[in-house]
C-alpha cells in the first residue's frame, strides 16, 4: 500500500469519491441516481480496488490553469 495524492479538474470523479456516489452506486448494483446503469462501471471497480488497497487523496484542481501534470493529463 501506497500513499497517493490524485489530482483531476473532474468534478465528477472527485465527487463520486468525497460525496459518497461511489458506494450508493455499489449498494444499488451499480446504478446512479438516474436509475440508469453507472457509464464506465468497469473504470470504477479498478479505482474502487485501488481506494481500499491504497491511502488516496483526491484534489480537485481547475482544468487549463497551468497544473503541469494536469496539462500533461
Amino acid at each position: 500500500p501506497s500513499s497517493v495524492v490524485v489530482y483531476s479538474d473532474s468534478k465528477y470523479v472527485i465527487d463520486a469519491i468525497k460525496k459518497g456516489w461511489l458506494i450508493s452506486w455499489k449498494k444499488k448494483g451499480w446504478i446512479n441516481s438516474q436509475k440508469k446503469p453507472v457509464k464506465n462501471r468497469d473504470l470504477w471497480e479498478l479505482f474502487d480496488k485501488q481506494l481500499n488497497i491504497h491511502d488516496i487523496k483526491l484534489v480537485w484542481v481547475r482544468g487549463h490553469a497551468g497544473v503541469h501534470e494536469n496539462e500533461v493529463c
